[in-house]
């Protein structure tokens, strides 16, 4: 038998490695130039399949080096990195120095990887041999603090922070890419030992370090609920609790969102945070918490602003229902319109955002079947039409929303709508306009009349039921009626002062008496008449 040729393999710890390393190899008879064809390779170094080696002398490995340590041999890892992450320390420091400062290519550093997986005594010996590490960015400018900020490691953080307060200062307000600080990485993930150690140390001025949104620590905080971090760090400066981030959303938003209602509450009755603050798109927080479906905060927000802002419009004069209806929030659905008489509701069913859609549209829009089924159960009327000029049916439909469109279908084909109940009319229901344009017409709730005026309000919202005059209509949200000529003259007749001045009779104080005094005569000889029919069938 030929030659065998051995790479530098690591320290084979059994003599099964060793006969599989000889069989591995076989010798081409007859030829001076031998090639290996490895079927497999046991090793440290990647040897792809077909690949030639030459064939070189190797040393005989003995038995008792084979059951050597791996991590005690030099030989053991042929790469500083992966020393560092298997964590064979021994394998680290017996390599040359000047191989520390490598970088991979992702311009991570050998920090960068001993920090990711926690191993201590190596993190100190690169920090010792080779301080700079720490200050070293990786592509996304990711330091080393950043790293142990993020994977919650308190311990790594204060080996990074070692040193002059200016140097420290500096590597704590490194930001990455994102712009994120160690401080918001250990709040994001809800880490309050580190962030309170963070905080402490470096105070308002890590506090006040926003990112690339303008988000700051407190904001993340709202976002998670982390109501201990926020009673610590407003502290530092209470103007963050209505700092707003490139979308307009304060932490007050960021607590809606998320349905904390005890960071929500301490915000705004604790740290003095405004509760009408409005997001970019002129979202309040009552529309936040709507679309979310956070029923108890939308329960405290109608308690702490009133049910007037339920109909608050935003830039897109989308309320609070709009909201709720495109999120499929029944039940905060449910909630908004049980604060209003049964009249207005669907009034308010009908009020519609700039792009005409009701909030059955929305909802269809957004594909809530439920929400669309408890819609049309109170009334919303599937017939209207948005600015497109599509009902609520034609856009599931060219969504392919079928299971919506078949339950609008057969709402509308099964299902009459009721109609309005008649109520008998009062004698101050029956009021002429004597200002009014028109002779056939008295008020409506459509926002057009005849008389030329234009309500953009809701029918009896905001406004008292009274007579104005200037107007010429009541305020007090009748239904639309058309009157004929000949019955409106018949209803002026009915309330025109002086026709009841002429037929009606007057009677001064002593005629009053007298026919007082008549009237009781006649019922008590009424009284001795029964008496005597009583008396005769005795």
């Amino acid at each position: 038998m030929g030659r065998i040729a051995e790479h530098p393999l690591s320290p084979r710890s059994s003599s099964s490695n060793n006969k599989a390393s000889v069989d591995h190899y076989s010798d081409q008879a007859g030829s001076s130039d031998t090639t290996l064809k490895p079927r497999y390779y046991l090793s440290n170094n990647a040897v792809l399949p077909g690949t030639t080696l030459p064939l070189t002398p190797s040393p005989i490995v003995s038995t008792s080096s084979a059951a050597a340590d791996l991590s005690t041999s030099t030989e053991c890892c042929s790469c500083a990195f992966r020393a560092v992450k298997v964590g064979h320390f021994n394998c680290l420091k017996n390599m040359s120095k000047s191989l520390l400062t490598q970088v991979d290519i992702e311009q991570r550093s050998m920090l960068h990887l001993a920090v990711k997986h926690g191993n201590i005594s190596i993190i100190d010996y690169l920090l010792q041999e080779a301080p700079q590490l720490a200050d070293f960015e990786s592509n996304l400018k990711e330091t080393p603090l950043l790293i142990a900020a993020a994977t919650g490691r308190l311990d790594i953080v204060e080996k990074l922070l070692r040193g002059t307060l200016r140097i420290c200062l500096q590597r704590a307000l490194h930001r990455d890419i994102n712009g994120t600080s160690c401080l918001m990485a250990a709040v994001a993930r809800s880490d309050n030992d580190t962030a309170l150690w963070l905080l402490r140390r470096f105070g308002r001025q890590l506090a006040m370090l926003p990112n690339n949104c303008q988000m700051l620590p407190i904001h993340a905080a709202s976002a998670n609920g982390n109501l201990e971090f926020i009673r610590i760090v407003t502290k530092y400066d209470p103007r963050m609790v209505n700092f707003k981030d490139q979308f307009g959303l304060s932490p007050c938003a960021y607590a809606c969102q998320n349905g904390s209602l005890q960071c929500l509450r301490y915000l705004i009755e604790k740290a003095n945070a405004d509760i009408s603050s409005l997001t970019t798109k002129g979202q309040s927080l009552l529309h936040i918490s709507s679309l979310s479906g956070h029923v108890p905060i939308v329960r405290w927000l109608i308690y702490r602003t009133g049910s007037d802002a339920i109909l608050w419009p935003t830039y897109d004069r989308a309320n609070a229902i709009h909201c709720a209806a495109f999120g499929g929030q029944v039940n905060v659905v449910k909630i908004l319109l049980d604060l209003w008489p049964k009249k207005r509701r669907k009034a308010i069913l009908t009020t519609t955002d700039s792009r005409g859609n009701t909030p059955l549209h929305l909802a269809v829009i957004s594909n809530q079947l439920e929400m669309v089924k408890y819609l049309l159960e109170i009334g919303s009327n599937c017939k209207l039409l948005n600015t497109t000029g599509q009902t609520a049916e034609q856009i599931a439909q060219v969504r392919g929303y079928t299971a919506v469109a078949q339950c609008i279908a057969s709402y509308s084909n099964g299902k009459k709508l009721k109609k309005g109940k008649k109520f008998s009319r009062s004698c101050t229901d029956l009021v002429q306009a004597t200002t009014t344009t028109s002779p056939t017409t008295i008020y409506s709730s459509k926002k057009d009349y005849s008389n030329g005026y234009t309500d953009t309000t809701l029918p009896g919202h905001g406004r008292n039921d009274t007579f104005d005059s200037s107007s010429g209509f009541l305020s007090g949200g009748e239904e639309f009626l058309e009157i004929d000529p000949p019955k409106k003259a018949e209803m002026s007749t009915q309330t025109d002062p002086s026709h009841f001045v002429t037929e009606a009779k007057v009677i001064n104080t002593e005629e009053w008496h007298g026919e007082t005094l008549a009237a009781v005569e006649e019922i008590e000889s009424m009284f001795k008449f029964l008496k005597v029919l009583d008396t005769r069938s005795d």
